[in-house]
């Protein structure tokens, strides 16, 4: 079982925990699953029932979840499902959704509304760090397979409240639904809707959750040089920055930008270079 614990590194930092193998309550066995009230039949009267299994993609899924009764709230963000050996493990993170004021001429009153979501066409977003808002640790999960349509996933909100901060707003579960994905999703039939009920029992919001990539994280790195010295791209072994990051499940690409860079530098490969990650999806 998960814990529940928050880690503390020190009087001022609190952590949520880290998310671990988890057990879903779906379907620990597709024998057991297939076998729990299903009449007995007589292989003579007809065909044998095919049934038809679904499982949870590995890999990034773009997340999107409405709060009930709120027009102007919206989160957006990513689920990112790993595949064991003795199960899966799944966490997430949230960002609040920017809220759009469009002027008009007076008298008339600003159209307010919420801006636009990703776009799964593009892949794994990368969202704005200033509005980061919850992370997402997956309790329960389809673990292997199932014959029905749909599974409970539970999980539990933290928020973030200050640098190294997250204090946990609830435990949370949703039926998920497969159906068709709308337009943009690379895989259709890897998108999944339910809704969001808390501890007891009421629905509080809507989320949707649809597979956009194999990777889990996406990153770009710029590398700046100064004048005259070569870029670290490689090893000149065939090993570079997206292989090395590739091993870990991260989409990573190198940028080079400027070659007479002036600010503070790191020693690799003995040059001098100044490599900064500045646009990333590293959340937990």
């Amino acid at each position: 079982m998960c814990n529940d614990s928050h880690v503390s590194l020190d009087g001022n930092d609190v952590f949520p925990p880290l998310p671990e193998p988890v057990n879903s309550t779906d379907a620990n066995s597709v024998t057991s699953e297939l076998a729990d009230g299903l009449p007995q039949l007589d292989p003579v009267i007809g065909p044998p029932i095919q049934f038809v299994f679904k499982s949870l993609k590995a890999g990034c899924y773009l997340v999107n979840y409405k709060p009930l009764n709120n027009p102007l709230k919206a989160f957006d963000g990513t689920i990112r499902v790993e595949g064991h050996t003795n199960g899966k493990t799944a966490s997430g993170d949230l960002y609040n959704r920017p809220v759009r004021i469009i002027p008009r001429p007076f008298p008339q009153p600003p159209i307010i509304g919420l801006g636009s979501a990703p776009n799964p066409a593009q892949g794994i977003p990368i969202l704005s760090r200033n509005q980061y808002s919850y992370y997402i640790r997956i309790t329960s999960i389809l673990e292997f397979a199932t014959a029905l349509n749909s599974f409970n996933l539970g999980y539990e909100l933290y928020k973030y409240t200050a640098p190294n901060t997250w204090v946990k707003e609830g435990s949370f579960t949703a039926k998920m639904v497969w159906m068709t994905a709308p337009p943009g999703y690379p895989s259709p039939k890897n998108y999944l809707e339910g809704d969001v009920k808390n501890t007891a029992g009421n629905v509080v919001g809507r989320l949707k959750m649809g597979w956009i990539s194999n990777y889990l994280r996406k990153a770009i790195v710029e590398i700046d040089t100064v004048s005259g010295s070569e870029a670290p791209l490689n090893n000149a072994a065939g090993v570079d920055w997206t292989t090395v990051f590739n091993e870990v499940g991260w989409d990573v690409h190198t940028y080079c930008s400027s070659t007479n860079a002036f600010n503070s530098y790191w020693r690799f490969n003995n040059t001098f270079c100044n490599t900064r990650c500045r646009y990333c999806n590293l959340s937990t």
